[in-house]
């Protein structure tokens, strides 16, 4: 589900799944993760920029094991 959230076009959603995914450290959240880096990699949104620096940050974070 949380894979589900990361992908919506809800940006409140997204919010949400990343929170989620960064409390419980949902290591199974990160294929969906690399998408939507992508994604917002191109995106033009004023938010963009720091929606895409927190999902690196949240790769980064599950990379490292959590911590």
């Amino acid at each position: 589900m949380l894979s589900e959230w990361v992908l919506a076009p809800d940006e409140g959603k997204r919010f949400d799944a990343m929170a989620l995914i960064r409390r419980f450290r949902v290591k199974a959240a990160e294929p969906a993760l690399v998408p939507l880096a992508a994604h917002l990699q191109h995106a033009e949104g004023p938010g963009a920029p720091f929606e895409r620096e927190k999902v690196n940050g949240l790769l980064a974070e599950l990379a490292n094991g959590g911590s």
